[in-house]
């Protein structure tokens, strides 16, 4: 196109050969030439000014393309009618009968995916479509407030790519158009040519503005059926390149409002933010998914007959679909095939998502994979339309047809569907492994699956996984399908499935109704539905798999006598190694040992109810490796339990493991209530036969059905043959039973029995119960274990007497003749946590005892005191006085250093002082150290006879620590006197000088201590302490006539300290705070040694080094008396006990910096075998 032509308007008028709508796709023969024709001012048309003229049409049929080249402005307006341009056939003005009227409205279409050179590129069906996406494509842009959304239109055949070379968002859409001055009128479907792609044409997204009046219908105000992107041929992509694509606040009611793809599969990848929020009409009864892939398709279609749709969301960073509803399926995302989210590195969130029928956040009619994620949260999705009571009445897919899979729906038949049409074949299955995090809350279902609904499920955990406060009326979190596969692993993280529920009406309905007045909520975490069976429970080495909530199967025991039991299902197996032949679930590699514990629990729920804490699973179950744990009064029930002798299982007091007792007849997913109806509806016989006939005619149609007969009680001899038979006939393997046979198996083999010790003493029932069918053996064998997992058992009041306790009842159900207790190699001893290190003392006991046909062991705990843990031996307290001892014993120090200092006058002094004391750790006992630092402030003086007076205030602030659960801050004011006698005496004819010196000291130690008990609060203990130090000592001056040494003096001194701990109650931890008695420490030193000075000039610099041996010669050690009133009991806490020899080494230095300033300093070093003190201090005095 010219770049002179300032614009082209095609209004209404040219009709050609050619559609932007490219259904059928033809490869253009290069060797043929295309045609040019040119278009000038004198081929436009006004139908104002010439209103008896028709418009010659333009008719081209080069199979190479035309090309229609402008010399000038053109415009063709007001076109009415057409006619030949040879004028042969049709009168001017007159109509041919033929559409020619009917006009062709070209689809909008971006610069970047059209050719620009048409005569030198030609796009062949084999030529894949990329356009670019700018800021500029962004909605709304300036000044497009009231202009409808130009919807993208794509048909290539071999695919199409959206690529963002900016951050785009499309925003506040409430309508869509084709162009920006399309008509109302359409081309019928029968009257568009089949063309290429087109070459090298255009369309201006700008309206254009004319003054000519025009009789076409404005659609200013666009369309909100149609979507803002969709695509009919080829697969779909959109690539981010690191950019964000936003759709958001789109009120326009499509399927699929944002995109919709009726062709094969739809990708998005590369993306730093993909979010969908708010991007269908809000209105629930309006809108209709966010995104759809796959054809729309009535009636029953095969699953082999559906096309190939998908969809996949890859390696981008954030991933956000909120806010999204669908009157039928799928808020978020509807696909009719299979889908993939993995490799995001950020958030990939579903929330707020709805949907009426099924998958509030996504529906699909094949498989799901959710792998290698960093973080996945579905949250608030909700599939919440009350079910049709009908239509589960009617039978209608044996389901509802509403409310189905709050976050996930993923089976094969929509709602509509009849369930005994599906091809049963092929594999439907939804997939979660390797997520770092994976979060399920919050969603909700009124019919099954508040998380979701599937056929098939495997769930390989990458990190944490949370199942949480999920509710639907069956299945509050996860809802298995008739014939389904459950698999879980905790391979990477813990499982945990909690706090989620169903609700069932306490009416006669088989719905929800809002009225909560009539309605019972239950725990529950999975329902499986008729027929379905869980493979595998696992949990690796370090991991666990949590069931919080029971897990239940629809299949109940019938209420009266059947002659037809169900086809035998597979082993559960709970801790197996992977099953290499198993292609459903190859969720990990074979070798990994799975020996972590997979736990059944009734700790959050309110246990008195059994429905809350009874997990039903008729299958036989094979626990493997590891630990299977019934824990806080859950139940256990199953058809059979075999015990592998690797590994553990571990009962609380008040837990049951039981097998069912009474043949099962396979029921329908419907309520109990109905089944009961049928059954008692003998009046209605020959319309039973009937239905029961049609049933038994589709189950021989299919080798794979295994549909149960639902029949009235007076027909079902006359079918029990016919179906043996045919079964018989086509699964060899599988037998039908008669009555005489038609039980459970009912056996319950143990091989290694652990008792849990902390639930001791914590409900009414403290035993546990195993009880094997009516005619099934219940046997146990190896030892009794006693399970002190927190290793905090034998802390509980319980054991503070004796006691006994039933603690084990073995029996079968009904009669004794029948059933059997196998004990013959049972070992009637306690073995595991007999006894604890820490905690009440006791010894254990186990007896035997036979009474009303059943057999139960007595255990009996005989007390014998208490011996505290090291987080309540409270070792700091008593070792208080030790840190107060070192801080009053510097301070002695310090006062000695400032009295001694060059040329002794009336002065005041200065000094910092600071302590570490380190307390090494010993067998049976805590070590601990002590820092303190702080000032001390001085005065002193020297009289004329040599005598010198010290006085001095100190503070110091200290730490202490024991390296456990304790740690003390203490703050120290402490005041000391010094006093320096001097004499000298004649020894031998020698006049020596001697010194004799005494101190007295005294300090107050106010102590904060906290204990940080773990998952309890921590306790706070406030108390004082008072030490009282004293010392006399006498030192004796030699001159040994060496250049080195001015003098060197031996003393010898007498050191006592006396310390008192105050009583005090600890605050803040409920049962473990603990009452302290007051208690002392005294300590008698009798320190020998020798300082000896430098031979420096006094009156400038001096150093002198001391060495002294310290035998601590009497000891009174500290003892706390220590009470635990929550538990009744008490102990005593004693100090440590330090070595009584110790060796000081002490260098001081003086020297004078100006005339009245002097600075001195001092460093101490006092050894013990199990201890050190360090001591550095540094002042200034000024003398007068």
């Amino acid at each position: 196109m010219k770049p002179s032509v300032p614009w082209l308007l095609l209004s209404s008028a040219i009709t050609l050969p050619i559609t932007f709508e490219a259904n059928t796709l033809e490869t253009i023969d290069l060797q043929t030439p295309s045609t040019s024709q040119s278009l000038g001012t004198n081929d436009s048309y006004q139908g104002a000014t010439t209103p008896t003229t028709a418009f010659s049409y333009k008719n081209t049929s080069s199979p190479n393309g035309t090309s229609y080249s402008l010399t000038g402005d053109v415009s063709f307006i007001n076109v009415s009618s057409t006619q030949s341009p040879t004028l042969s056939n049709v009168q001017p003005g007159h109509n041919d009968g033929h559409s020619h009227t009917s006009l062709v409205t070209p689809r909008a279409y971006s610069v970047s995916m059209l050719t620009e050179d048409p005569e030198n590129q030609v796009i062949t069906q084999n030529s894949p479509v990329n356009i670019n996406l700018t800021t500029t494509d962004s909605y709304p842009q300036a000044g497009q407030n009231t202009q409808p959304f130009l919807r993208r239109n794509t048909t290539a055949q071999s695919g199409t790519t959206y690529t963002l070379a900016n951050d785009v968002g499309f925003q506040n859409i409430t309508a869509t158009q084709t162009s920006p001055a399309s008509t109302s009128q359409q081309t019928p479907a029968s009257n568009i040519h089949s063309f290429t792609k087109p070459l090298g044409i255009s369309i201006s997204s700008t309206p254009i503005s004319t003054t000519t009046t025009s009789t076409t219908t404005s659609t200013g105000n666009g369309e909100t059926n149609k979507s803002c992107f969709s695509n009919t041929a080829g697969p779909l992509s959109f690539v981010g390149n690191g950019h964000s694509l936003l759709f958001q606040n789109i009120s326009i009611t499509p399927q699929g409002s944002a995109i919709n793809n009726t062709a094969t599969s739809l990708t998005f990848s590369g993306f730093s933010l993909l979010s969908f929020d708010k991007a269908t009409n809000q209105t629930q009864s309006s809108a209709d998914s966010a995104i759809f892939i796959g054809t729309t398709t009535n009636g029953v279609m095969k699953q082999s007959e559906q096309p190939s749709a998908s969809f996949t969301i890859s390696s981008n960073t954030d991933v956000n679909f909120s806010g999204n509803h669908s009157k039928g399926a799928g808020g978020a995302i509807l696909v009719k095939g299979n889908g993939t989210i993995s490799g995001n590195t950020g958030t990939v969130i579903f929330s707020g998502n709805s949907a009426t029928n099924q998958g509030g956040a996504l529906s699909l009619e094949k498989s799901l994979n959710i792998t290698d994620n960093a973080q996945v949260i579905f949250t608030n999705n909700s599939a919440a339309t009350v079910s049709d009571k009908k239509s589960v009445k009617e039978g209608n897919g044996n389901q509802a047809s509403t409310g189905l899979g709050g976050a996930i729906y993923c089976l094969a038949a929509s709602p509509e569907q009849n369930v005994q049409t599906l091809d049963e074949t092929n594999e439907i299955a939804v997939s979660f492994s390797g997520n770092k995090t994976l979060y399920l809350v919050n969603n909700s279902a009124t019919t099954s699956g508040g998380a979701i609904h599937t056929k098939n499920l495997s769930l390989t955990s990458g990190g944490q996984t949370i199942f949480g406060c999920n509710s639907s009326s069956k299945g509050g979190a996860i809802f298995i399908t008739d014939g389904g596969k459950l698999n879980l692993t905790a391979l990477d993280g813990p499982i945990t499935f909690r706090g989620n529920t169903i609700t069932t009406s306490t009416t006669k309905t088989e719905v929800l109704n809002n009225d909560s007045s009539t309605n019972t909520v239950t725990a529950n975490a999975i329902t499986l539905g008729n027929g379905a069976t869980i493979t595998n429970l696992r949990a690796a080495t370090g991991q666990s798999l949590q069931f919080f909530d029971p897990i239940v199967e629809v299949s109940t025991p019938s209420k009266e006598k059947t002659k037809i039991k169900a086809v035998q299902k597979a082993i559960l197996q709970i801790n197996a190694l992977d099953d290499t032949t198993d292609t459903h679930h190859p969720d990990s590699s074979s070798s990994v040992v799975y020996d972590g514990t997979v736990l059944f629990s009734g700790e959050n729920v309110d246990n008195s109810r059994a429905e809350n804490v009874t997990s039903v699973i008729y299958q036989p179950v094979s626990l493997n490796n590891g630990t299977l744990w019934l824990k806080s009064g859950a139940i256990l029930e199953v058809d059979s339990f075999i015990q592998n002798p690797n590994s553990l299982l571990v009962m609380d007091v008040g837990t049951t493991l039981k097998t069912h007792n009474t043949p099962i007849q396979k029921q329908s997913v419907e309520s109990e209530e109905q089944a009961e109806q049928e059954s008692s509806s003998a009046k209605q016989n020959s319309n039973e036969e009937t239905k029961v006939n049609a049933q038994i005619s589709h189950r021989l149609s299919s080798t794979h059905r295994k549909e149960q007969l639902r029949v009235g009680s007076s027909i079902r001899d006359k079918i029990i043959s016919v179906v043996s038979e045919t079964l018989s006939s086509l699964h060899p393997e599988v037998a039908v039973h008669t009555e005489d046979n038609a039980t459970t198996d009912g056996n319950i083999t143990i091989t290694n029995l652990g008792i849990n010790l902390n639930s001791l003493g914590r409900g009414e029932n403290e035993s546990i119960t195993i009880t094997g069918g009516s005619s099934g053996t219940v046997k146990l064998t190896g030892d009794l274990q006693l399970f002190n997992g927190n290793n905090d058992a034998y802390d509980s009041s319980i054991f503070s007497k004796g006691f006994s306790t039933d603690i084990l009842k073995i029996t079968t159900e009904g009669s004794s003749e029948t059933g059997t207790v196998d004990l013959s190699e049972f070992n009637p001893y306690l073995l595991g946590a007999t006894s604890a290190n820490y905690g009440y003392q006791g010894t254990w006991s186990l007896q035997r005892v036979e009474k009303n046909g059943q057999s139960s062991f007595e255990m009996v705990w005989k007390a014998a005191g208490y011996k505290p843990g090291p987080e309540l031996s409270a070792l700091l307290v008593p070792n208080s006085l030790w840190c107060a001892t070192v801080d009053v014993n510097s301070i002695e120090r310090l006062m000695e250093l400032t009295g001694e200092t060059n040329n002794n006058q009336q002065g005041l002094w200065v000094s910092g002082i600071s302590n570490f004391f380190h307390r090494d750790a010993m067998l049976h006992r805590l070590g601990f150290r002590h820092i303190s630092a702080g000032y001390s402030i001085g005065a002193n003086s020297q009289t004329s006879t040599d005598n010198v007076f010290n006085i001095a205030f100190c503070q110091m602030f200290g730490k202490t620590k024991n390296y456990f659960l304790s740690n003390t801050k203490s703050h120290l004011y402490a005041g000391s006197i010094y006093t320096k006698h001097s004499k000298t005496i004649r020894i031998y004819g020698f006049e020596l000088p001697a010194i004799v010196n005494t101190h007295l000291s005294y300090g107050t130690i106010h102590n904060k201590m906290v204990t940080d008990y773990p998952a309890i609060s921590s306790a706070r203990g406030v108390w004082d302490n008072h030490c009282l130090s004293g010392e006399i000592g006498f030192s004796l001056a030699l001159n040994p006539m060496n250049i080195i040494f001015n003098r060197v003096s031996t003393f010898a001194k007498v050191h006592a300290v006396y310390v008192n701990q105050e009583s005090f109650n600890e605050t803040g931890a409920g049962e473990k705070c603990r009452h302290f008695r007051s208690s002392h420490l005294v300590n008698l030193t009798l320190p020998l040694g020798i300082k000896i000075k430098s031979n420096e000039d006094p009156d400038n610099k001096t150093y002198a080094l001391t060495l002294a041996y310290h035998p601590d010669v009497y000891r009174v050690l500290p003892q706390s008396h220590v009470a635990l009133p929550a538990k009744e009991t008490s102990w005593s806490s004693p100090g440590t006990n330090l070595a009584r020899q110790a060796f000081l080494a002490e260098l001081s230095c003086y020297q004078r910096a100006f005339t009245h300033l002097e600075l001195f300093a001092n460093g101490s070093c006092e050894l013990r075998s199990s201890s050190r003190n360090y001591n550095v201090d540094v002042g200034g005095k000024y003398k007068f």
